[in-house]
C-alpha cells in the first residue's frame, strides 16, 4: 500500500513515485491519470483560446471613426473565408467557393464555452 497523502517525513520521494507509477501494478492509476490530464489540458487550452483571441482582435489596428458613419463592425464578427473540407473541388469553368464564417463562430467551434457540466 502506498499512501500518496502521507506526511512529508513518510511521503514518497519523486523518484519512488515515478517508479510506482511506471510499474505494471499501476496500470489502472495511469489510465485514470491520463484521462484527468487530457481533461485538464482541454480546459486549459479552451480557456487560453477564449481569452487570447479577443485580446488579439482588440490589438489589431482599427479604422478611424467618423461621426457621420456608423461604427465599424467588431473584428470577431467579420467574415473569415476558410477552405472547404467537404471534398468540393473546382471543376473546369467553375470556382470552388470557400466556406465563410466569422472568427467568433470559429472560436466557438474550436473552443466551446466552458460550462460546469
Amino acid at each position: 500500500f502506498v499512501d500518496l497523502d502521507a506526511i512529508p517525513e513518510g511521503a514518497l520521494s519523486p523518484s519512488a513515485a515515478a517508479r510506482f507509477l511506471l510499474s505494471p501494478g499501476a496500470a489502472s492509476i495511469r489510465a485514470l491519470l491520463a484521462d484527468e490530464a487530457f481533461g485538464a489540458a482541454d480546459l486549459l487550452l479552451r480557456q487560453a483560446l477564449r481569452k487570447a483571441v479577443p485580446l488579439i482582435a482588440a490589438a489589431l489596428p482599427q479604422p478611424p471613426r467618423l461621426p457621420f458613419l456608423p461604427p465599424p463592425p467588431d473584428v470577431l464578427d467579420l467574415p473569415l473565408p476558410l477552405p472547404r473540407m467537404d471534398g468540393t473541388t473546382a471543376s473546369p469553368g467553375r470556382l470552388a467557393l470557400p466556406a465563410v464564417t466569422s472568427m467568433r463562430q470559429l472560436l466557438d467551434a474550436l473552443a466551446p464555452k466552458l460550462s460546469r457540466d
